[in-house]
């Protein structure tokens, strides 16, 4: 080396060795950097854990099991707890590269704890209804992928995180058994192995960036102080030129070098001298700037480099000049926008500006180095995007809409301002969907959501709350504003018309309005006060506009209903729901050869009274629950059949098991019953299916097959209340129904109205010619079971003949006289 190259202390950079080495970023500082990430946003992860557990309780409240929802809560606030210590722990830590390793694990342990949190409420909170599995596998799903752009840094964490979190609810999925489950179970695993897939991905693009950028800092820092020194010596030695060419000549190598590097890496970088103009661009800043190098050179970097806040709008105080006032190397903040030189595109980018000190550490400029992170922050907002509305109709979803309106409540208590809340429900969506496929019905729903967001003011918020529900926030806005409001939503929708193909439908839509001020409850008591205005707006003939009254009697029994919902299903899960047995009374000789008994439902409530049929059912058939309680009858029948070990046969008899419209309508429930006759002991000949007239009526095409599958089997069917509709007798000859029962209206007065008589006796007769027996339904007394036998009526039913008896009970003394 020569002795101006000793002098000046300059290392030669061609060496591929010493290059390397300059490169190499030690994985202790790569750990401390991914680490950083993580605890940089972890307060807002916080935040998302502890609303998902509000939510939790919340949801899973009405469903019961209330200790199990306190302790669950009471855990995961001392998780939150334990980690938002770590999390402060590590930010007054001063250098915690030295131990990166340590607050990886302890990292990985805080994610393991929450993770365990969520799968402990998988499995301990885990509800017997359907919907509300659905919504805690949705949950359970949607912190999987929210916590993903938060632990992806360290993928350890995040593995430590989603096992936990997810494999306790797939196995109680595989433990609960059946088809819907085990599917249930094999869509959580391929989601968190996306998930998975996915987090690795993210974690390997933020490992090469943060190699590339500490990298890169190292060789600007490096490659700046040779620039700078080569310059300092070339001015000083200006009168030694012919002396030390060669020194020159390897100067100018290595500034070829450094420029060569500089033009060749992935990110921006602008060097300015003292006075914060700038010296130098490098392609990748001309490119996200527009200035070229030459045109640059020499202005102050304010004018080169436009640089803005992003969620104020203001523009980034001058970066050079805090630089060389504090000395030190710093990061503008994670929101900050480059703007383009012609300000018709921007760019989103991380800037970070070191000093560049000369030999003797004198300050002689300032490198920034920026990095164009558009893309990852597109990627960050569309999923933020997606996770607050509707993916079918563009507006707000549920969750971002009770988000909304928590906000408006607390507005309303701290400032007394006036809101009002629209709960709108469409009518006769339900036809589009079962004449012209899903297909249609998405298409009708979008082009409606564009109609009603017409229809509501700037500020107000319009979101789609379930299938064909939508729900309104109007914000500032006074009562007789609001109804103005839902009145031309409603006209709205009384207007629209959808053409689908050769086709075209009218729908319409009922409004339950409900004011928002200082005295308003909960959000959950709001949004049910707004669906029992709809409710009553549906019960006043449809199309119509309800605003919410607390002390109407029907939104009393519509929120007495409502809580039955969550009653039904605590009885049922806690063996309060019992099965019973009326047995028919045989009147002819061709009854005589088979004896014939209705199952029936008992519920009892916490302190052990018989609950009315009539207080329970009207909720069940409102809130789609019949097809629950349904399958809980099939399956509890033949869990009796099997304990009792009675021999299902001929001699036995049948036994008659109500079945629902919903439970028709339900795609489902056919393959549910067959498998149930599979899996039981008892023979389908023993067993009869009785359908109302009007839910066959009402599902004719799928009451025919489901018919038709399981006479196939040996099971038979009855219609239910025939005579009270006006089509009885058209349809019959549709149905291959092995029974009639006759409607209870008919049957009390038989003796004395005429007419009675006479419709009994035709439905008789023409049971008779179609070879169909009959049974009279509600006979109380002698006189009239006199008359039915006068009539040929097959078989008598009613308190006159037997009240009904326990199921179990009246098994087990068929099997001791039997024996």
């Amino acid at each position: 080396m020569s002795e101006v190259a000793k002098k000046l202390e300059i290392t030669p950079l061609s060496g591929g060795n010493a290059a390397a080495g300059s490169l190499n970023t030690r994985p202790d500082r790569i750990l401390s950097e991914q680490i950083k990430l993580v605890y940089t946003h972890a307060f807002s992860g916080f935040l998302v854990t502890l609303a998902g557990a509000l939510l939790v309780v919340a949801v899973l409240w009405p469903v019961g099991g209330h200790v199990r929802l306190l302790l669950w809560s009471g855990l995961m606030m001392l998780i939150l707890l334990g980690c938002y210590a770590l999390s402060r722990s590590y930010r007054q830590v001063a250098d915690t590269e030295r131990q990166a390793k340590r607050w990886r694990s302890r990292l990985v342990a805080g994610a393991a704890a929450l993770g365990l949190g969520w799968g402990l409420a998988g499995v301990a909170l885990f509800p017997t209804d359907g919907v509300y599995q659905l919504f805690l596998a949705l949950l359970l799903g949607g912190l999987v992928a929210g916590a993903l752009p938060y632990l992806a840094a360290v993928t350890g964490a995040y593995l430590a995180f989603i096992l936990p979190s997810v494999l306790p609810l797939v196995g109680m999925l595989l433990v609960e058994g059946g088809r819907t489950y085990s599917m249930m179970a094999v869509l959580v695993l391929v989601f968190a192995a996306v998930m998975w897939v996915t987090a690795r991905a993210v974690n390997t693009a933020i490992l090469r960036s943060l190699h590339l950028r500490l990298q890169n800092l190292e060789l600007i820092r490096d490659l700046s102080r040779a620039k700078a020194e080569v310059e300092h010596a070339n001015a000083g030695l200006q009168s030694e030129i012919e002396e030390r060419k060669g020194d020159q000549a390897r100067l100018y190598r290595e500034k070829e070098l450094a420029q060569i590097t500089l033009e060749s890496i992935g990110d921006g970088v602008i060097t300015t001298g003292i006075a914060g103009k700038v010296d130098y661009l490098n392609p990748v800043a001309e490119q996200l700037t527009g200035w070229t190098n030459v045109e640059a050179r020499g202005l102050p970097l304010s004018r080169v480099l436009t640089l803005l806040d992003e969620t104020t709008g203001l523009a980034v105080v001058d970066p050079v000049r805090r630089c060389l006032e504090e000395g030190r190397s710093f990061r503008l903040s994670d929101h900050t926008v480059l703007i383009h030189r012609n300000e018709d595109r921007d760019s989103a980018v991380q800037v970070a500006i070191s000093p560049v000190h000369d030999r003797e550490r004198r300050c002689v400029g300032t490198v920034v180095v920026f990095h164009d992170v558009t893309e990852i922050r597109g990627i960050a907002r569309r999923m933020s995007y997606q996770a607050s509305h509707d993916s079918l109709t563009g507006l707000v979803n549920r969750q971002e809409f009770e988000r909304r309106l928590r906000r408006l409540l607390e507005n309303a208590r701290s400032e007394a301002r006036c809101h009002a809340m629209c709960y709108l429900d469409l009518d006769q969506f339900k036809i589009v969907n079962d004449t012209c496929g899903h297909i249609a019905g998405d298409e009708l729903l979008r082009q409606l959501a564009v109609a009603l967001q017409n229809g509501v003011r700037e500020n107000d918020t319009l979101g789609r709350l379930g299938g064909d529900e939508f729900g309104v926030l109007l914000e500032g806005c006074p009562l007789d504003r609001a109804i103005s409001i839902a009145e031309g939503l409603r006209q709205t929708v009384q207007d629209f018309r959808f053409a689908w193909q050769d086709r075209v439908f009218e729908i319409g839509a009922c409004i339950g309005l409900v004011p928002i001020n200082a005295d308003s409850g909960s959000l959950t008591e709001v949004l049910s006060s707004a669906d029992a205005a709809c409710y009553v707006a549906k019960s006043g003939g449809r199309g119509r506009v309800h605003v919410y009254e607390p002390d109407e009697t029907t939104v009393a029994q519509r929120h007495g209903e409502m809580q039955w919902v969550s009653r039904i299903g605590a009885a049922l899960e806690e063996g309060r729901a019992q099965l019973y047995v009326q047995p028919t009374l045989a009147l002819s000789n061709k009854a005589r050869r088979r004896e014939y008994s209705e199952i029936l439902l008992r519920i009892y409530n916490e302190e052990g009274t018989l609950v009315p049929n009539a207080a329970f059912l009207p909720a069940a058939k409102r809130y789609n629950m019949m097809p629950t309680i349904d399958r809980w009858v099939i399956r509890k029948f033949c869990s009796l059949a099997s304990e009792v070990q009675i021999p299902m046969n001929q001699g036995l008899g049948i036994f008659a098991i109500n079945l629902s419209g919903q439970s028709l309508s339900d795609e489902s429930f056919l393959d549910f019953v067959v498998d149930q006759l599979r899996l039981g002991q008892m023979e389908p000949s023993n067993i009869c299916f009785e359908i109302t007239e009007t839910a066959a009526i009402a599902n004719l095409t799928r009451a025919m097959r489901f018919i038709s599958v399981l006479k196939e089997m040996g099971a038979h069917f009855a219609l239910d209340d025939f005579g009270s509709g006006l089509s009885s007798f058209a349809y019959l000859k549709n149905l291959q129904v092995d029974f009639l029962k006759i409607d209870g209206s008919f049957i009390r007065d038989t003796k004395e109205d005429p007419v009675d008589y006479a419709m009994v006796e035709i439905i008789n007769q023409i049971g008779n010619v179609m070879d169909i027996r009959t049974i009279a339904e509600a006979v109380e007394r002698q006189s009239v079971l006199s008359k039915l036998k006068e009539l040929g009526v097959d078989y008598a039913q009613g308190f006159a003949i037997a009240e009904p008896a326990s199921l179990e009970e009246s098994l087990t003394n068929t099997l001791r006289q039997r024996a």
